[in-house]
């Protein structure tokens, strides 16, 4: 029996730490408010953290057989060791469908990488305070590391006329002074030799509100030839007055798109760019009085989201292109596993990458800086989109 035993506990060890992190995964994407979401996560990493204390005894047979009469004698514990081993099946299988079986839309053509070591360039001076510099010396750590992409995505309905159109995609910059401005206008400096029709930035922009005064020297900065535009995420929404913050990216000359759309007119065609910040700005903008899209003659849609949740939403309303952000890629990628932790209600579905869900194409980006310092096998981005007809 102790082979059973052994399986057993740890597939409900797995089950166990399976539904932990998709009640913190969902806690993240959900309006909650900043303290009540961070009680509940640190209650439950405490409850995520048992196995740690009773497997041990399990897999080193110290007392297995107390361990099944335990489970199997109180129905409470019978109950969840069931729930934990459905939930471990259940992400075992997903895994293995996402990594092996599933057929893929695949809409990106191409993707050419560039790695920005401003670790090396600006050395201590990226650094804003001492802690992310101490971060920065662990082993694998990629926060300095950032992939500069340049990626070609097929857009079946994409107009003549705007083929080969570019957008620099940058989202999660997370000032906060601990990596110093000098790092961030590296970064700027990087997306305007791009010299890409328009910027897009997807959310998270300021975590302390000394920070937004560096707005001017580096989002101010930024060029494109048909303009900024912009959205507001959870972050943001946690700053004391918002309206500063939005006053500043005005001043800056960026357009902001939170909870509304506007039209563009790009090499003679007309291109629709709205912004969702749900859910924790503003409503969705009202696209139903928006120019229609469908086909070669309508309008080019562009949908702006913090969060990647919002991919029906935009799909629903007939959008080419969504850009999101949010997910960080997870930070921490496992070999072979990938990413665990993800702020998303679809867990690690779609952490980072190009995404297709009809007719919508969804590129989300791993971001550029975060709250955490910290990065393994997961570096932080910027993307230069070019979107194609064939």
């Amino acid at each position: 029996m102790q082979l059973f035993d052994y399986a057993f506990a740890a597939l409900v060890g797995m089950g166990h730490m399976a539904i932990c992190i998709a009640l913190v995964n969902r806690l993240h994407s959900s309006s909650l408010s900043y303290h009540l979401l961070r009680w509940l996560k640190w209650a439950l990493y405490f409850f995520g953290a048992i196995p740690v204390v009773v497997l041990p005894k399990i897999l080193t047979g110290i007392d297995p057989v107390d361990y099944r009469s335990i489970v199997f004698t109180f129905s409470p514990g019978f109950l969840y060791a069931v729930l934990c081993c459905v939930a471990g099946f259940y992400t075992i299988s997903v895994w293995c469908q996402r990594k092996f079986l599933l057929g893929r839309y695949a809409p990106l053509r191409s993707n050419y990488t560039e790695r920005l070591q401003l670790g090396q360039k600006l050395g201590q001076r990226a650094f804003g305070t001492p802690f992310p510099h101490f971060i920065a010396q662990i082993p694998g750590n990629q926060i300095l590391s950032v992939e500069a992409n340049e990626k070609v995505l097929k857009l079946p309905r994409l107009p003549e006329q705007l083929d080969g159109l570019t957008i620099a995609h940058l989202s999660d910059l997370h000032l906060s002074g601990k990596l110093s401005q000098r790092f961030f206008e590296e970064i700027v400096h990087h997306v305007n030799k791009w010299e890409a029709d328009l910027v897009a930035i997807t959310g998270d922009l300021v975590d302390r509100p000394h920070c937004i005064e560096w707005l001017p020297h580096i989002l101010g900065q930024l060029r494109a030839r048909y303009g900024v535009i912009s959205i507001l995420g959870n972050h943001d929404a946690r700053l004391r007055d918002i309206g500063i913050l939005q006053k500043e990216l005005t001043n800056c000359g960026m357009v902001q798109l939170g909870g509304i759309w506007k039209s563009l007119q790009i090499e003679g065609h007309e291109v629709v760019v709205a912004g969702n910040q749900l859910p924790w700005l503003l409503s969705a903008p009202k696209m139903e009085d928006a120019p229609p899209g469908r086909t070669e003659d309508g309008a080019l849609r562009v949908l702006l989201s913090h969060s990647p949740d919002q991919i029906r939403w935009a799909a629903q309303r007939d959008f080419d292109l969504m850009l999101a952000g949010h997910t960080h890629g997870g930070q921490i990628r496992l070999p072979v596993i990938g990413p665990v932790v993800c702020p998303s209600r679809h867990g690690v579905k779609y952490a980072s990458g190009v995404f297709y869900r009809n007719p919508v194409i969804m590129h989300v980006s791993r971001g550029i800086s975060g709250s955490t310092p910290l990065r393994i096998n997961c570096p932080p981005e910027i993307t230069k989109l070019v979107l194609t007809r064939v």
